[in-house]
């Protein structure tokens, strides 16, 4: 249906190659664009681009395009603050952006001191529909039954931040 013409089809949120190999166009001008929280390696002939969280650079420039130069200047050390609460992971940055963008009255400090609590910071990242909880939810229901034992264990280690080798950072 899509070979004679030009066309981008998205398909967000894979959860494998079985689920869009189907979708893919056999030819045709058309492009795919997969995003996946897998590297889905099983896929022929494609240019894996993996994101990862951003630089702090980036991450503020993502959040002054969301709410603003003007509301950013008022308070440039919030930003990094907001950007650095928010791991510099994009999805986290879209929704804080997309939060504070929609409340037009709050400073970029509000926001930081908002996110500065640690026990309510993913309930604070919730923009309408878009919750960064899910994220985690969604990520959490594929683990094996072992994985998902393991990542419960983890507020059990001692200090702030276990490392992906199991070492305190």
């Amino acid at each position: 249906m899509l070979a004679e013409r030009r066309c981008l089809l998205v398909l967000d949120n894979a959860r494998d190659e079985a689920q869009v190999r189907p979708l893919l166009p056999g030819a045709g001008a058309g492009m795919v664009l997969i995003t996946s929280r897998r590297m889905l390696t099983g896929l022929e002939s494609v240019h894996r681009l993996p994101i990862g969280e951003l630089s702090p650079v980036e991450a503020a420039d993502f959040l002054i395009a969301l709410v603003g130069r003007e509301r950013v200047d008022a308070d440039p050390g919030a930003l990094a603050e907001v950007a650095h609460r928010c791991g510099h992971l994009p999805l986290a940055l879209r929704v804080a952006g997309n939060w504070l963008a929609t409340r037009t009255g709050w400073t970029m400090r509000r926001l930081a001191d908002r996110l500065a609590l640690q026990e309510r910071r993913l309930d604070t990242l919730t923009a309408g529909d878009l919750r960064l909880s899910a994220a985690f939810d969604l990520s959490y229901r594929q683990l094996t039954p072992t994985a998902a034992r393991l990542f419960r264990l983890l507020p059990l280690v001692d200090g702030p931040d276990v490392s992906a080798a199991g070492q305190l950072s």
